[in-house]
């Protein structure tokens, strides 16, 4: 996968890391294995070498490939990773490398940091190479994997139908009517009395103003130059 022919060997290719095999399409021999998804979380947990082990030239790597039906994507989610080391940039003495991205030839993302705990990578294909790695000290990575379709989780469980509770009545309610105005008429007098003309008028009130408030896989380049 993503390998280039050997110069001095064109049988043969020169692989990135997490592959092997004449034409870099066989996982690396040794130590991992390959890992079947499904939908449901599943645990990866490895630890490499011992609290007074020494600093090595050779690192210890344990290589795993997680795969999933085509058309599916993995997720894979950092649980715990602890060292003798802080972190360093690059982590160089030990760590996990996750090769999630679309061109394999390339260096995986890597880990080494506490701190990195509930960071989650979404692959681009249906294959995932894990290198968990050390050369000093021990080294413990605890991770989790499960696939995923087009980069979403699996259907969700769906709560079970209940019956609404039935709808209560509403009182009803009545718009006064408006009162008409009274006139008051004197009747007319036979003598001086007062005449009381006119007439006393309810006064309308006005209503309240309203409130205006806001995939895939590169090309085999070294299988396609040995094709």
């Amino acid at each position: 996968m993503g390998g280039i022919p050997h110069p001095r060997d064109c049988s043969r290719c020169l692989c990135p890391g997490g592959y092997s095999g004449r034409l870099c399409n066989e996982r690396p021999s040794g130590c991992g294995e390959v890992l079947t998804a499904t939908t449901e979380y599943q645990d990866l947990q490895k630890t490499l070498g011992h609290p007074q082990l020494p600093e090595n030239e050779e690192f210890e790597r344990c290589t795993y490939w997680i795969e999933a039906p085509a058309g599916a994507r993995i997720e894979v989610k950092i649980e715990n990773i602890r060292g003798k080391y802080v972190a360093i940039d690059g982590c160089p003495i030990h760590g996990v490398e996750i090769k999630s991205q679309l061109d394999q030839k390339a260096t995986g993302y890597r880990f080494c940091a506490k701190e990195d705990s509930g960071v989650r990578l979404t692959s681009h294909s249906n294959r995932v190479p894990v290198i968990i790695y050390s050369r000093e000290g021990q080294t413990i990575v605890a991770l989790k994997y499960r696939y995923v379709s087009n980069g979403k989780p699996g259907p969700m469980p769906q709560p079970k139908a209940t019956t609404a509770a039935p709808a209560r009545p509403q009182p009803r309610v009545t718009t006064p009517r408006p009162r008409p105005p009274v006139v008051v008429t004197s009747k007319p007098g036979t003598s001086g009395g007062n005449d009381f003309g006119g007439s006393d008028g309810f006064g309308d009130f006005g209503g309240f103003g309203g409130f205006d408030g806001f995939g895939g896989f590169d090309k085999f380049f070294c299988r396609d130059s040995l094709g």
